[in-house]
């Protein structure tokens, strides 16, 4: 027989357990999750009151958050999204209560808005676009769907920078039931998203703010490089 001691296989080690809350003195914390759809990383913010007041979300599984959502005014949600992945966010869009989206403005690389699309009458269609053309920070050039059939067809321009509007032409034809020789588009605007927004008013300047930022810029370092 031999007293030789034969040692016994080892137990498992256990799961690792779920990453606990990052949970600040006054109880703010960051619960880290993954979505359960995607299985992309998730982050919500929580204020001591237990109230959420941001969400960064990975929308394509890159490991880089590039999405973020925050409560907007009357019940609203404000989502910005880095499209690009160069860190920094380059599309605003402006949520009411129910969901819709009233206005989606297009950043620059420095946090300039370059074009806001706006659904002004809540229809679903947007129907009011304003360009900084000339990048100073104003919006200079407004472009209007007057008979709402889901093309522009008006255009005004500020063209020497005082705020008012100095030239007024018509795209696409112009309105219905008007006849006009007009371009075939819009050529002092970028593209216009695909996605329905907004609605402010059409002398939106860059003096105006927007639930705690200035419209002309976002800043984007005060949420976490997305917001």
């Amino acid at each position: 027989m031999s007293d030789s001691i034969h040692p016994s296989t080892p137990a498992p080690a256990p799961a690792a357990p779920a990453p606990a809350p990052q949970q600040s003195t006054n109880g703010a914390h960051v619960e880290h999750s993954t979505d359960p759809d995607t299985g992309h990383q998730v982050n919500t913010y929580v204020d001591a009151q237990g109230h959420v007041y941001l969400v960064e979300m990975d929308t394509d599984g890159d490991g880089a958050i590039d999405a973020a959502a925050k409560p907007g005014p009357d019940g609203g949600t404000i989502v910005g999204r880095d499209t690009d992945h160069d860190g920094k966010v380059d599309l605003v869009s402006h949520l009411d209560a129910s969901g819709h989206i009233y206005e989606q403005d297009t950043l620059s690389a420095s946090g300039q808005i370059e074009s806001m699309l706006l659904d002004a009458d809540g229809d679903g269609v947007p129907d009011v676009k304003l360009v900084d053309s000339d990048h100073d920070g104003r919006m200079d050039t407004t472009v209007l769907d007057v008979d709402h059939d889901g093309r522009p067809d008006t255009q005004i321009v500020d063209t020497d920078g005082d705020g008012q509007p100095d030239v007024m032409s018509y795209l696409n034809g112009g309105p219905a039931g008007l006849q006009s020789n007009s371009p075939d588009s819009d050529p002092s605007a970028p593209e216009a998203p695909s996605v329905p927004e907004g609605h402010t008013d059409s002398s939106y300047g860059a003096q105006d703010d927007h639930d705690g930022y200035t419209a002309a810029h976002y800043d984007g370092s005060d949420a976490h490089g997305v917001f």
